[in-house]
């Protein structure tokens, strides 16, 4: 059904536009001058066109019976053609030229591709055509190669105002490239650039903490350097006060005595006659030894060894 649709769409359309096609002079932006008719002649007399151009047509046949008699003399008083004659071989001359040729050939496309014309709206025109006079003929070929040469012209123009805006746009597009990648090189020294800066500052970054790492280290050095573990005390940050009075604890005062670690006015006292003592603080008095029983029989004799030697002296006498 849409098949048939479709061919009876264009089946229609094909007989509407034959049956408002306008002669190729008469439509809108006519490609082609109008005619100027013959004198007497009708405008819608088609028949006497087509008779006229039927008979150019044999007579541009060669050896055709009119070609003949247009050769022979005319069998007048003076033995020359008539005027009639003459005319008629005039309008044979200028139907059957080159230039005139071309122009018939002209119509007949501009009919058969026009969307408002048809060629046998063409073929009418000709036929129309070829019923003038040979000035007219020459008359309306010289305007239809004037327009021709207009048409071209304008045409010529139209293509290079075509060719121009291109080149122009060809250009824009070219110096949008240019630009595109101008900002895409700028982008990558950008980031080349920036690239290039955080490398600096990492390694400086680095730097700063290598440094720091062997400040430290150096610290560190030093205080194991410094450090004794002989000292009373294995705290390194302990003030000597403290480690005095720490070494000064084995046999002096009891471990719970506040005094082993006393500060202030209430130092240690590192004076006096031997041993280690306290400031403020009364040395304890010293036990009476018991007086002898007897006189000793010889003088003492220093042994070593202590209460043990002195034992074993006496044990001997």
């Amino acid at each position: 059904m849409d098949r048939i649709a479709t061919r009876l769409a264009i089946f229609c359309g094909v007989l509407c536009g034959q049956a408002t096609a306008a002669p190729p002079d008469e439509v809108p932006h006519a490609m082609v001058p109008a005619l100027t008719r013959a004198t007497g002649a009708s405008p819608n007399d088609d028949r006497q066109a087509a008779a006229v151009a039927a008979l150019a047509r044999a007579a541009s046949q060669p050896g055709s019976r009119i070609d003949a008699q247009y050769r022979q003399p005319d069998a007048t008083a003076n033995g020359g053609p008539t005027d009639a004659e003459r005319e008629e071989a005039a309008r044979f001359a200028v139907w059957n030229s080159e230039e005139m040729l071309e122009a018939r050939r002209y119509v007949l496309e501009v009919g058969k591709r026009s969307a408002r014309s048809s060629e046998r709206e063409a073929q009418a025109f000709l036929n129309r055509l070829s019923a003038l006079s040979a000035e007219q003929m020459t008359t309306w070929l010289q305007r239809l190669q004037a327009q021709r040469r207009g048409i071209a012209v304008q045409r010529a123009v139209e293509d290079e105002a075509r060719e121009a805006q291109r080149e122009e746009a060809l250009a824009l597009l070219r110096e949008q490239e240019a630009a595109r990648q101008s900002v895409r090189q700028w982008q990558g020294r950008s980031a080349e650039w920036l690239q290039s800066r955080f490398d600096v500052e990492r390694f400086l970054t680095q730097e700063r903490q290598q440094g720091r790492r062997a400040e430290i280290a150096s610290a560190l050095d030093a205080k194991r350097l410094r450090f004794n573990p002989f000292y009373p005390t294995l705290d390194p940050m302990t003030p000597p006060p403290k480690i005095a009075g720490a070494a000064s604890l084995p046999g002096d005062l009891p471990r719970s005595d506040p005094r082993n670690f006393i500060r202030g006015e209430e130092g240690i006292d590192f004076g006096g006659s031997g041993g280690v003592g306290f400031a403020g603080a009364t040395a304890p008095a010293a036990a009476p030894s018991p007086a002898p029983t007897t006189a000793p029989s010889a003088a003492p004799v220093a042994v070593e060894g202590g209460a043990s030697g002195v034992a074993e002296a006496s044990g001997g006498e």
